[in-house]
Formats: C-alpha cells, structure tokens, sequence
C-alpha cells in the first residue's frame, strides 16, 4: 500500500500504477499537507494485514506546504509496534534537500527543523529526537539546469541485498522510465566539483539573506504572506492577478485564491526581484543592497583538470563514432546539433511553446498512422524520455482498459519490457503469471502458430480458475539486436483460426519508426485494414535511428476521456525543443532519403561479408547485420554489442562505405592471420600424436561451427558441456588439434583478458594425447598467435586438464 497526501508529486500515483500498489490519497489542507491523523485511522484500520505500507512525506510540495515529519514518524513507530506488516517512509525533498542539508546545525535546530539520516527499517533504538530515519529519499534543490535533476538515495540494504547506494534520475520522470539519459549524472557530479559543499552553502545563506529581505518588503507593503521554515518559499496573497507571461517569466505558481507562490531559489536573480518588487508590488525603491545578492558564478569553478578530462573524453566519443556499428554511435545528429542545444540547457523554454509542439508532433503522427481527423481525440500521446517509458505507458494504459489482460510479448523483446511487467505483476502479488513470453525464428519473429497455442494454454489455465482472460500483445517493429518486425497480421490471423481475438496491440518501434510509421495503421481494437496491421499503441524511439540524445513519443487509443498510464503532465523541454529542431533539418522526404542510404550500405555490407566467406544474418528490411561473434579486440574497435554467438552491425546514417570496408578487412584479417599462424605453427611442429604419429592439423574453434562444438562438448564432463560456449569459444581464440576425419583430439581452450592479455586456460585431451605433450603444444601455438595477431601470451604454470 501506498499512502500519500494530495500535495505529493504525481510521480508518486504513477508508482503505484506502475507497481499495482493500492494507492490511498489523503485530502490535506489549504497547501496539501499530509493529514496524520487520516494516516493513522488509515493504518489502524489495516493494522491485521501481513502487507507493507510506504508513506510518502513530501517537504515542500508545490503548494508551498510541508508534511509534519515528526508527527508522521511518531505515527509509524506505534504502528510497526503493533501491527503485522512494516511501514517505510520515504522523504520527497526533490526542492528542499540542499537547503535543508545546508542550514547550520544551529539554525536548523532554531527553524525547528529535522535532520535526515537514511534508515532501511527503523527500531526503537533508533529513536532520537529531532532526527528523522528515512528509508528512502529523494534529494534536490539546486536548479541550474530546466528541467532540475534529482538524487534518489536509499540504503544498500534495502531491496534484497547490496546495490547502488546513489542513483542520479531526471526530476520529472526518468525515475520510472528507465532512460538512458547520462547528462544529469554528469551535471550532478559538475555540481559538485564545481561548488563544493562550501559553494552550496554560501549560495543557500544567500538564498536566505534573500528571502528575508522579500518578507521584510512584503511587510512593509502589507501584502499578506507565508514563509515556511521548511524551505525558501513564499506564499503570496496579491490583490490583482499578474499576467500569465509575468508569472511564467517569474516562476510564479497559482495557488488559486489570490494565493502564489514563489521560492527563492539558486536562480532567482535581483532581475527578478526587481520586477516582482515594481512591476507586481507596485514599489518604485528597490534596496540597493539585493543587487549585492546576486551569485557570481564566475567565483565557482570546475578544475582545469577536469575541464581537459572531459575535452579528451568527447574528442575520443567523436573519433570512436566514426566506426561505431552500434545503437549508442549514431552522434550525427548531435555533431550537427549539439553546440545549440548544448545553448538551451540553461534556458527556459517556455511551457506554452513545448505544450504547442506536443500537439504538433501528435497530430503529425495521428495523421499518418492513418487516424481521421474527426477521431483525434480517441488517441493520446506524450513526449517520453525513450522507448522504455513508451512501452511502459503504452502497456500499462492498456491494462488499465483490460484489467483481465494477459500480456504477450516474444522472447526478443526488449529487456525493459520484460522488467515492466515484473514490476507490474509481482509486487502486487497477481492471482498468477500475466505475462507469457513466445518463441521466435532465428531472425526474431514471434512465431504464429506458437503464439495461438500459447493463447489457447493462458486462456484453458484462466477457465479453469474462473478468472477472465483478455489478449495483450506487443509487436515488434524492429528488435534491438536482429532487427527483425512481427507479421503481426499473421499473428491476429493465428488466434482467429481458434475462434478468439486480440484485444489490444501495442507496437513497439525500437529501431523501425524512427524512419518508417507506414507499415501500419491506428485504430480501434479489433478493426482491420485491407493490407496493413492496425494497432492500438505505438512507441517511438528518437535516440536510434534519429540520433537524438534522449527522445520519444508514445501514442495510444483511449476514448471517452480517458487518461495515459504513468504519464506526467510536465515534459522535458530539452525532448520538445530536440524534436523540433531534427524536424526543421529533415523533412519525412529527407528521413526516407536517409533510410534508402542506410539499406544501401547494408546491402553492401552484406556482399562483402559473403564474398569474404563470413557467416551472416539479416532480415532483408533491416539495417542490422548478425555476423559470426569476433574477438573482444574488434568488438570494441567498432563499439558493437554481442550476444551469445553473434555481433550486430547497424548501418546507421553516420556508418560511411569507408567505414563499412575497415570492418570486413578486419574482420577478414583476424580469421586468416590466425588461420595462417594455425598452420604455420602446425607445419613447423610437425603435429602428431600417439605412438601411430598421427598427423593433426590445428583449427580455430567458430561460434557457429555447432556440429563441431558438438564433437568438442561430447568430449567435456557435463558440468562444463552447458557453459562451453559462454566461457571460451565466444572469444574466438580457442584453437583444436583434429585428426584426418576433422574430429577434435586435443582441444584447446582460450580466454581473453584486458589489454589484449591471451591465456590457455584448459587443455581438453582426446584418446591417446598426454598432458605434457599437449600443454607444451599448447604453449608454442599460443605465442605463435600472440605474436602474429599482436595479443599479449599469458603463460601459466599448470594448465588443469578435464
């Protein structure tokens, strides 16, 4: 259960949508404070269920009010005395926890104010009083940036075991959204070099001095006003309403009522007081002296040393790029574009402005997908931080309209999605398993006729318990790793032929739409198109094939008023204003000039790789290439991602036909320098064995020689057979002594260590090989290879046999 006041961040009704949490909201007062006395009728009245409960304790909402910490602490401490289930609390100090962590320890203590100490379940001996144990925390405050970036903190302890102790999250959202968005971590880690923790408090003592000075002229004024001591608010009564455009321009929130509020916080500059002083109040004096107050930020700086580490890290991010056949080297876009977005971090982009491109960008894509004009509104959308919160807000909102819904999905489908529905599902401990996952062919198709009987399996288990038993499913539309897009209409064809329907479709777009929406249509559930599949959600995913740093957009069918699942109201400006510019630079007739580009390099990729004798793999449409797992060395040369026996190479828009030759030349290379260094070393050795003197050849181990490692594995004790692929041949330098018929005799098993470090780690041996012999085999092939492929040859003293 989780228990939250009114005034809490509506991240925190997501969390429990996200979680399927039973969720109980507490109406509090005039600034939303968490009513105690509702949280302890609210837990007595639950005191005999074995279930925990977190209370979440926000301090300084956005209505300017403070949760009583101390009297909610007291409250829970009577409760984990006598009740069944534990209760956490987790402390929302996203605007407040630099201040208050700043305060002198005999100021704060004056304000009356706690101090915060992380504790995973408190105990009576941790009573003590003004201190507060939280179990969790979000902390914030300083804001240099739009949107602010927050800390989540938590013990290691809490959640199973160890784990990250600091994890950096985007405000807004990326708490739950899984983004990849690395700028915030490296601006809080900035911050902190920059300002030190004797910067922050000179710039929070300032934010004081400020505050008080706005009162101190409130009071002269005789303008009604509240100073909480919890943090730099002010909550303003003001006779006559300013104007929209003054309140945006000076962070003023409406309360209603004549109320606003303001926070004096590390941005607010004696510009700003100026005009709130003259234009809003109405007072032509401004003190002299609040110009005083304004934070040289030239006094703060980040080290010359750190400065040039962070130069040589983007210059080595920009030469990398160059031949990265990976997702993360598309930096085309922010070559172009960086130095003016890097221009827009510290601005504010008006709300307005990002709400308008929103609707822009929306009603672009309901167009076409097909959607008439006259049902626009049956469909809803947002920007998104990625493809993971598209698939999140896309499956949970159609949860929300199929609470009944079993979710299919295929066993290549993106990792965040499985972790989604983990959450979703196992914390609210479900009747049973929601979510199935389904085979696919070798290229990562979800199988029909496999789905139909998984579906008919589901819903025979669901009969039986009684229990409802509705169809989820999410397409692929280009997997991450192989590329390959579900025949979706193939797969609605599947569970027709047994009588049932799906009820909704959601279409996961990782690489696909970032180029091409065309391939399907939006629509009500269960309508059809004459030669296209209709589906109800789509997520976008912009940092692939568009290149932008942390983008998407998530599009889903919800009529009659309906709302999006975990959904904030409030967008990075950053993701809008990022959209907007690519779109300016590229029109649909550029983006298909570019995807015809990209299928052309990867249909020369693909010759070349054949005509060099490399295995390979591919989905005709796609721009990814599956080619045989190669060495750890050029896995990194050409920042690929590998999984079990194969690497992909995506050519991307920034993948030239130069880079393109430089990958299979090395490729080629690596396999025939070892081949020849094989063979030389063979000849030169005059390898036989046995007292017959059978002649051997030597032979590279290839991940995808399976009836070869077959032999290999029926040679190995059975605690091995399962990791053998894993442990040694996936590093591609694992060698076999065979005889004339090709069957392994000697084998011989190689790892890899950082720097390019080889090592013989086991000798496998055959009928008639002896160990000394092998390892002195062994040891000469070895620094043959190391000396030819220029690898490092790490002897060992003993090498243990099987």
């Amino acid at each position: 259960m989780l228990i939250a006041s009114c005034g809490a961040h509506e991240a925190v009704y997501h969390a429990a949508e996200m979680f399927g949490l039973e969720f109980v909201q507490l109406k509090g007062g005039i600034n939303a404070e968490l009513p105690v006395s509702d949280l302890d009728g609210i837990l007595r009245s639950r005191m005999d269920r074995d279930h925990p409960a977190i209370v979440v304790a926000t301090l300084g909402n956005r209505r300017g009010g403070a949760d009583d910490i101390d009297s909610i602490q007291e409250v829970l401490a009577i409760h984990r005395a006598s009740s069944k289930g534990q209760t956490f609390l987790h402390v929302d100090a996203a605007r407040t926890f630099d201040f208050l962590t700043t305060l002198p320890r005999k100021r704060r203590l004056q304000l009356g104010l706690p101090r915060l100490l992380l504790r995973a379940v408190p105990t009576d001996s941790h009573k003590s009083p003004g201190i507060v144990h939280a179990s969790t925390i979000v902390a914030g405050g300083l804001n240099f940036s739009n949107p602010p970036f927050v800390v989540a903190l938590k013990p290691r302890c809490l959640g199973g075991g160890p784990g990250r102790y600091i994890e950096c999250v985007q405000g807004p959202d990326s708490t739950l959204s899984g983004s990849r968005d690395a700028l915030n971590g490296l601006l809080v880690a900035l911050q902190e070099k920059r300002f030190q923790r004797s910067g922050i408090r000179q710039i929070y003592a300032r934010c004081r001095r400020l505050r008080n000075m706005l009162s101190s002229l409130l009071e002269e004024k005789g303008v009604q006003f509240d100073a909480p001591n919890s943090s730099l608010d002010l909550i303003v009564t003001l006779s006559t309403s300013p104007h929209k455009d003054q309140q945006a321009r000076l962070g003023l929130m409406d309360l209603g009522g004549g109320r606003f509020l303001m926070t004096v916080q590390p941005s607010v500059t004696a510009t700003h007081i100026h005009s709130f002083v003259e234009d809003i109040l109405g007072m032509e004096c401004v003190p002299r002296t609040i110009e005083s107050l304004d934070i040289d930020l030239n006094a703060y700086k980040v080290s010359k040393e750190v400065e040039d580490k962070l130069c040589r890290m983007a210059a080595g991010w920009q030469v990398k790029s160059r031949s990265s056949g990976g997702y993360h080297g598309n930096h085309s876009t922010l070559s172009a574009l960086g130095p003016i977005i890097g221009c827009m971090l510290t601005k504010a982009i008006p709300i307005n402005w990002v709400l308008a491109q929103k609707r822009n960008l929306l009603s672009d894509l309901k167009r076409r997908l097909g959607v008439p004009l006259e049902k626009f509104s049956d469909f809803s959308g947002g920007i998104t931080t990625g493809g993971s919160m598209g698939n999140r807000v896309g499956l949970l909102t159609a949860l929300k309209h199929y609470p009944d819904g079993h979710v299919y999905l295929s066993t290549a489908t993106h990792y965040s999605v499985r972790k989604i529905l983990e959450n979703r599902f196992r914390v609210s401990k479900e009747r049973c398993s929601r979510f199935s996952e389904v085979e696919t062919d070798e290229m990562g198709r979800m199988i029909p006729e496999s789905f139909a009987q998984r579906v008919l399996f589901d819903r025979k288990l669901a009969l039986q318990r009684g229990q409802p038993h509705q169809i989820i499913l999410l397409a692929n539309f280009g997997t991450t790793f192989t590329g390959g897009s579900d025949d979706v209409l193939g797969l609605v064809q599947s569970v027709e032929q047994k009588g049932l329907a799906i009820d909704h479709i959601h279409a996961d777009g990782a690489l696909r739409f970032g180029y091409d929406v065309g391939c399907i249509r939006l629509g009500p559930p269960r309508s059809h198109h004459a030669s296209k599949p209709v589906v109800q959600s789509i997520s976008i995913s912009n940092h692939k094939f568009a290149g932008l740093s942390v983008s998407g957009l998530v599009l889903c069918y919800v009529p009659s008023g309906g709302s999006l699942s975990t959904m904030d109201s409030c967008s990075d400006p950053r993701i809008a204003f990022e959209v907007w510019l690519y779109n300016q630079l590229f029109s649909l007739d550029d983006v298909a000039a570019l995807h015809r580009g990209c299928i052309s390099n990867a249909q020369h990729l693909r010759s070349q790789l054949q005509k060099a004798g490399i295995i390979t793999r591919f989905n005709e449409e796609s721009l990814i290439t599956l080619v045989e797992r190669q060495p750890l060395r050029l896995v990194e040369k050409f920042d690929l991602s590998p999984k079990e026996n194969w690497i992909h190479f995506i050519t991307m828009p920034h993948i030239t036909r130069e880079c393109i030759d430089s990958f299979v030349s090395s490729v080629s290379a690596h396999r025939d320098l070892f081949d020849c260094a094989l063979a030389s070393a063979a000849e030169s050795l005059g390898v036989t064995i046995g007292k017959a003197k059978t002649p051997l050849r030597l032979k590279r181990i290839a991940c995808c020689e399976d009836v070869f490692i077959t032999k290999c594995m029926s040679l190995l004790p059975t605690e091995y057979a399962e990791d053998f692929r894993r442990l040694w041949v996936r590093h591609a330098m694992s060698f076999a002594a065979v005889n004339e018929i090709g069957d392994p005799v000697i084998i011989f098993l190689v790892t890899v260590k950082p720097g390019c470090v080889i090592f013989l780690d086991r000798v496998m041996l055959g009928v008639g090989a002896s160990l000394p012999s092998a390892v002195e085999l062994g040891n000469q092939v070895m620094a043959k290879l190391a000396s030819v492929l220029d690898y490092t040859f790490g002897q060992s003293d003993s090498f243990p046999p099987f």
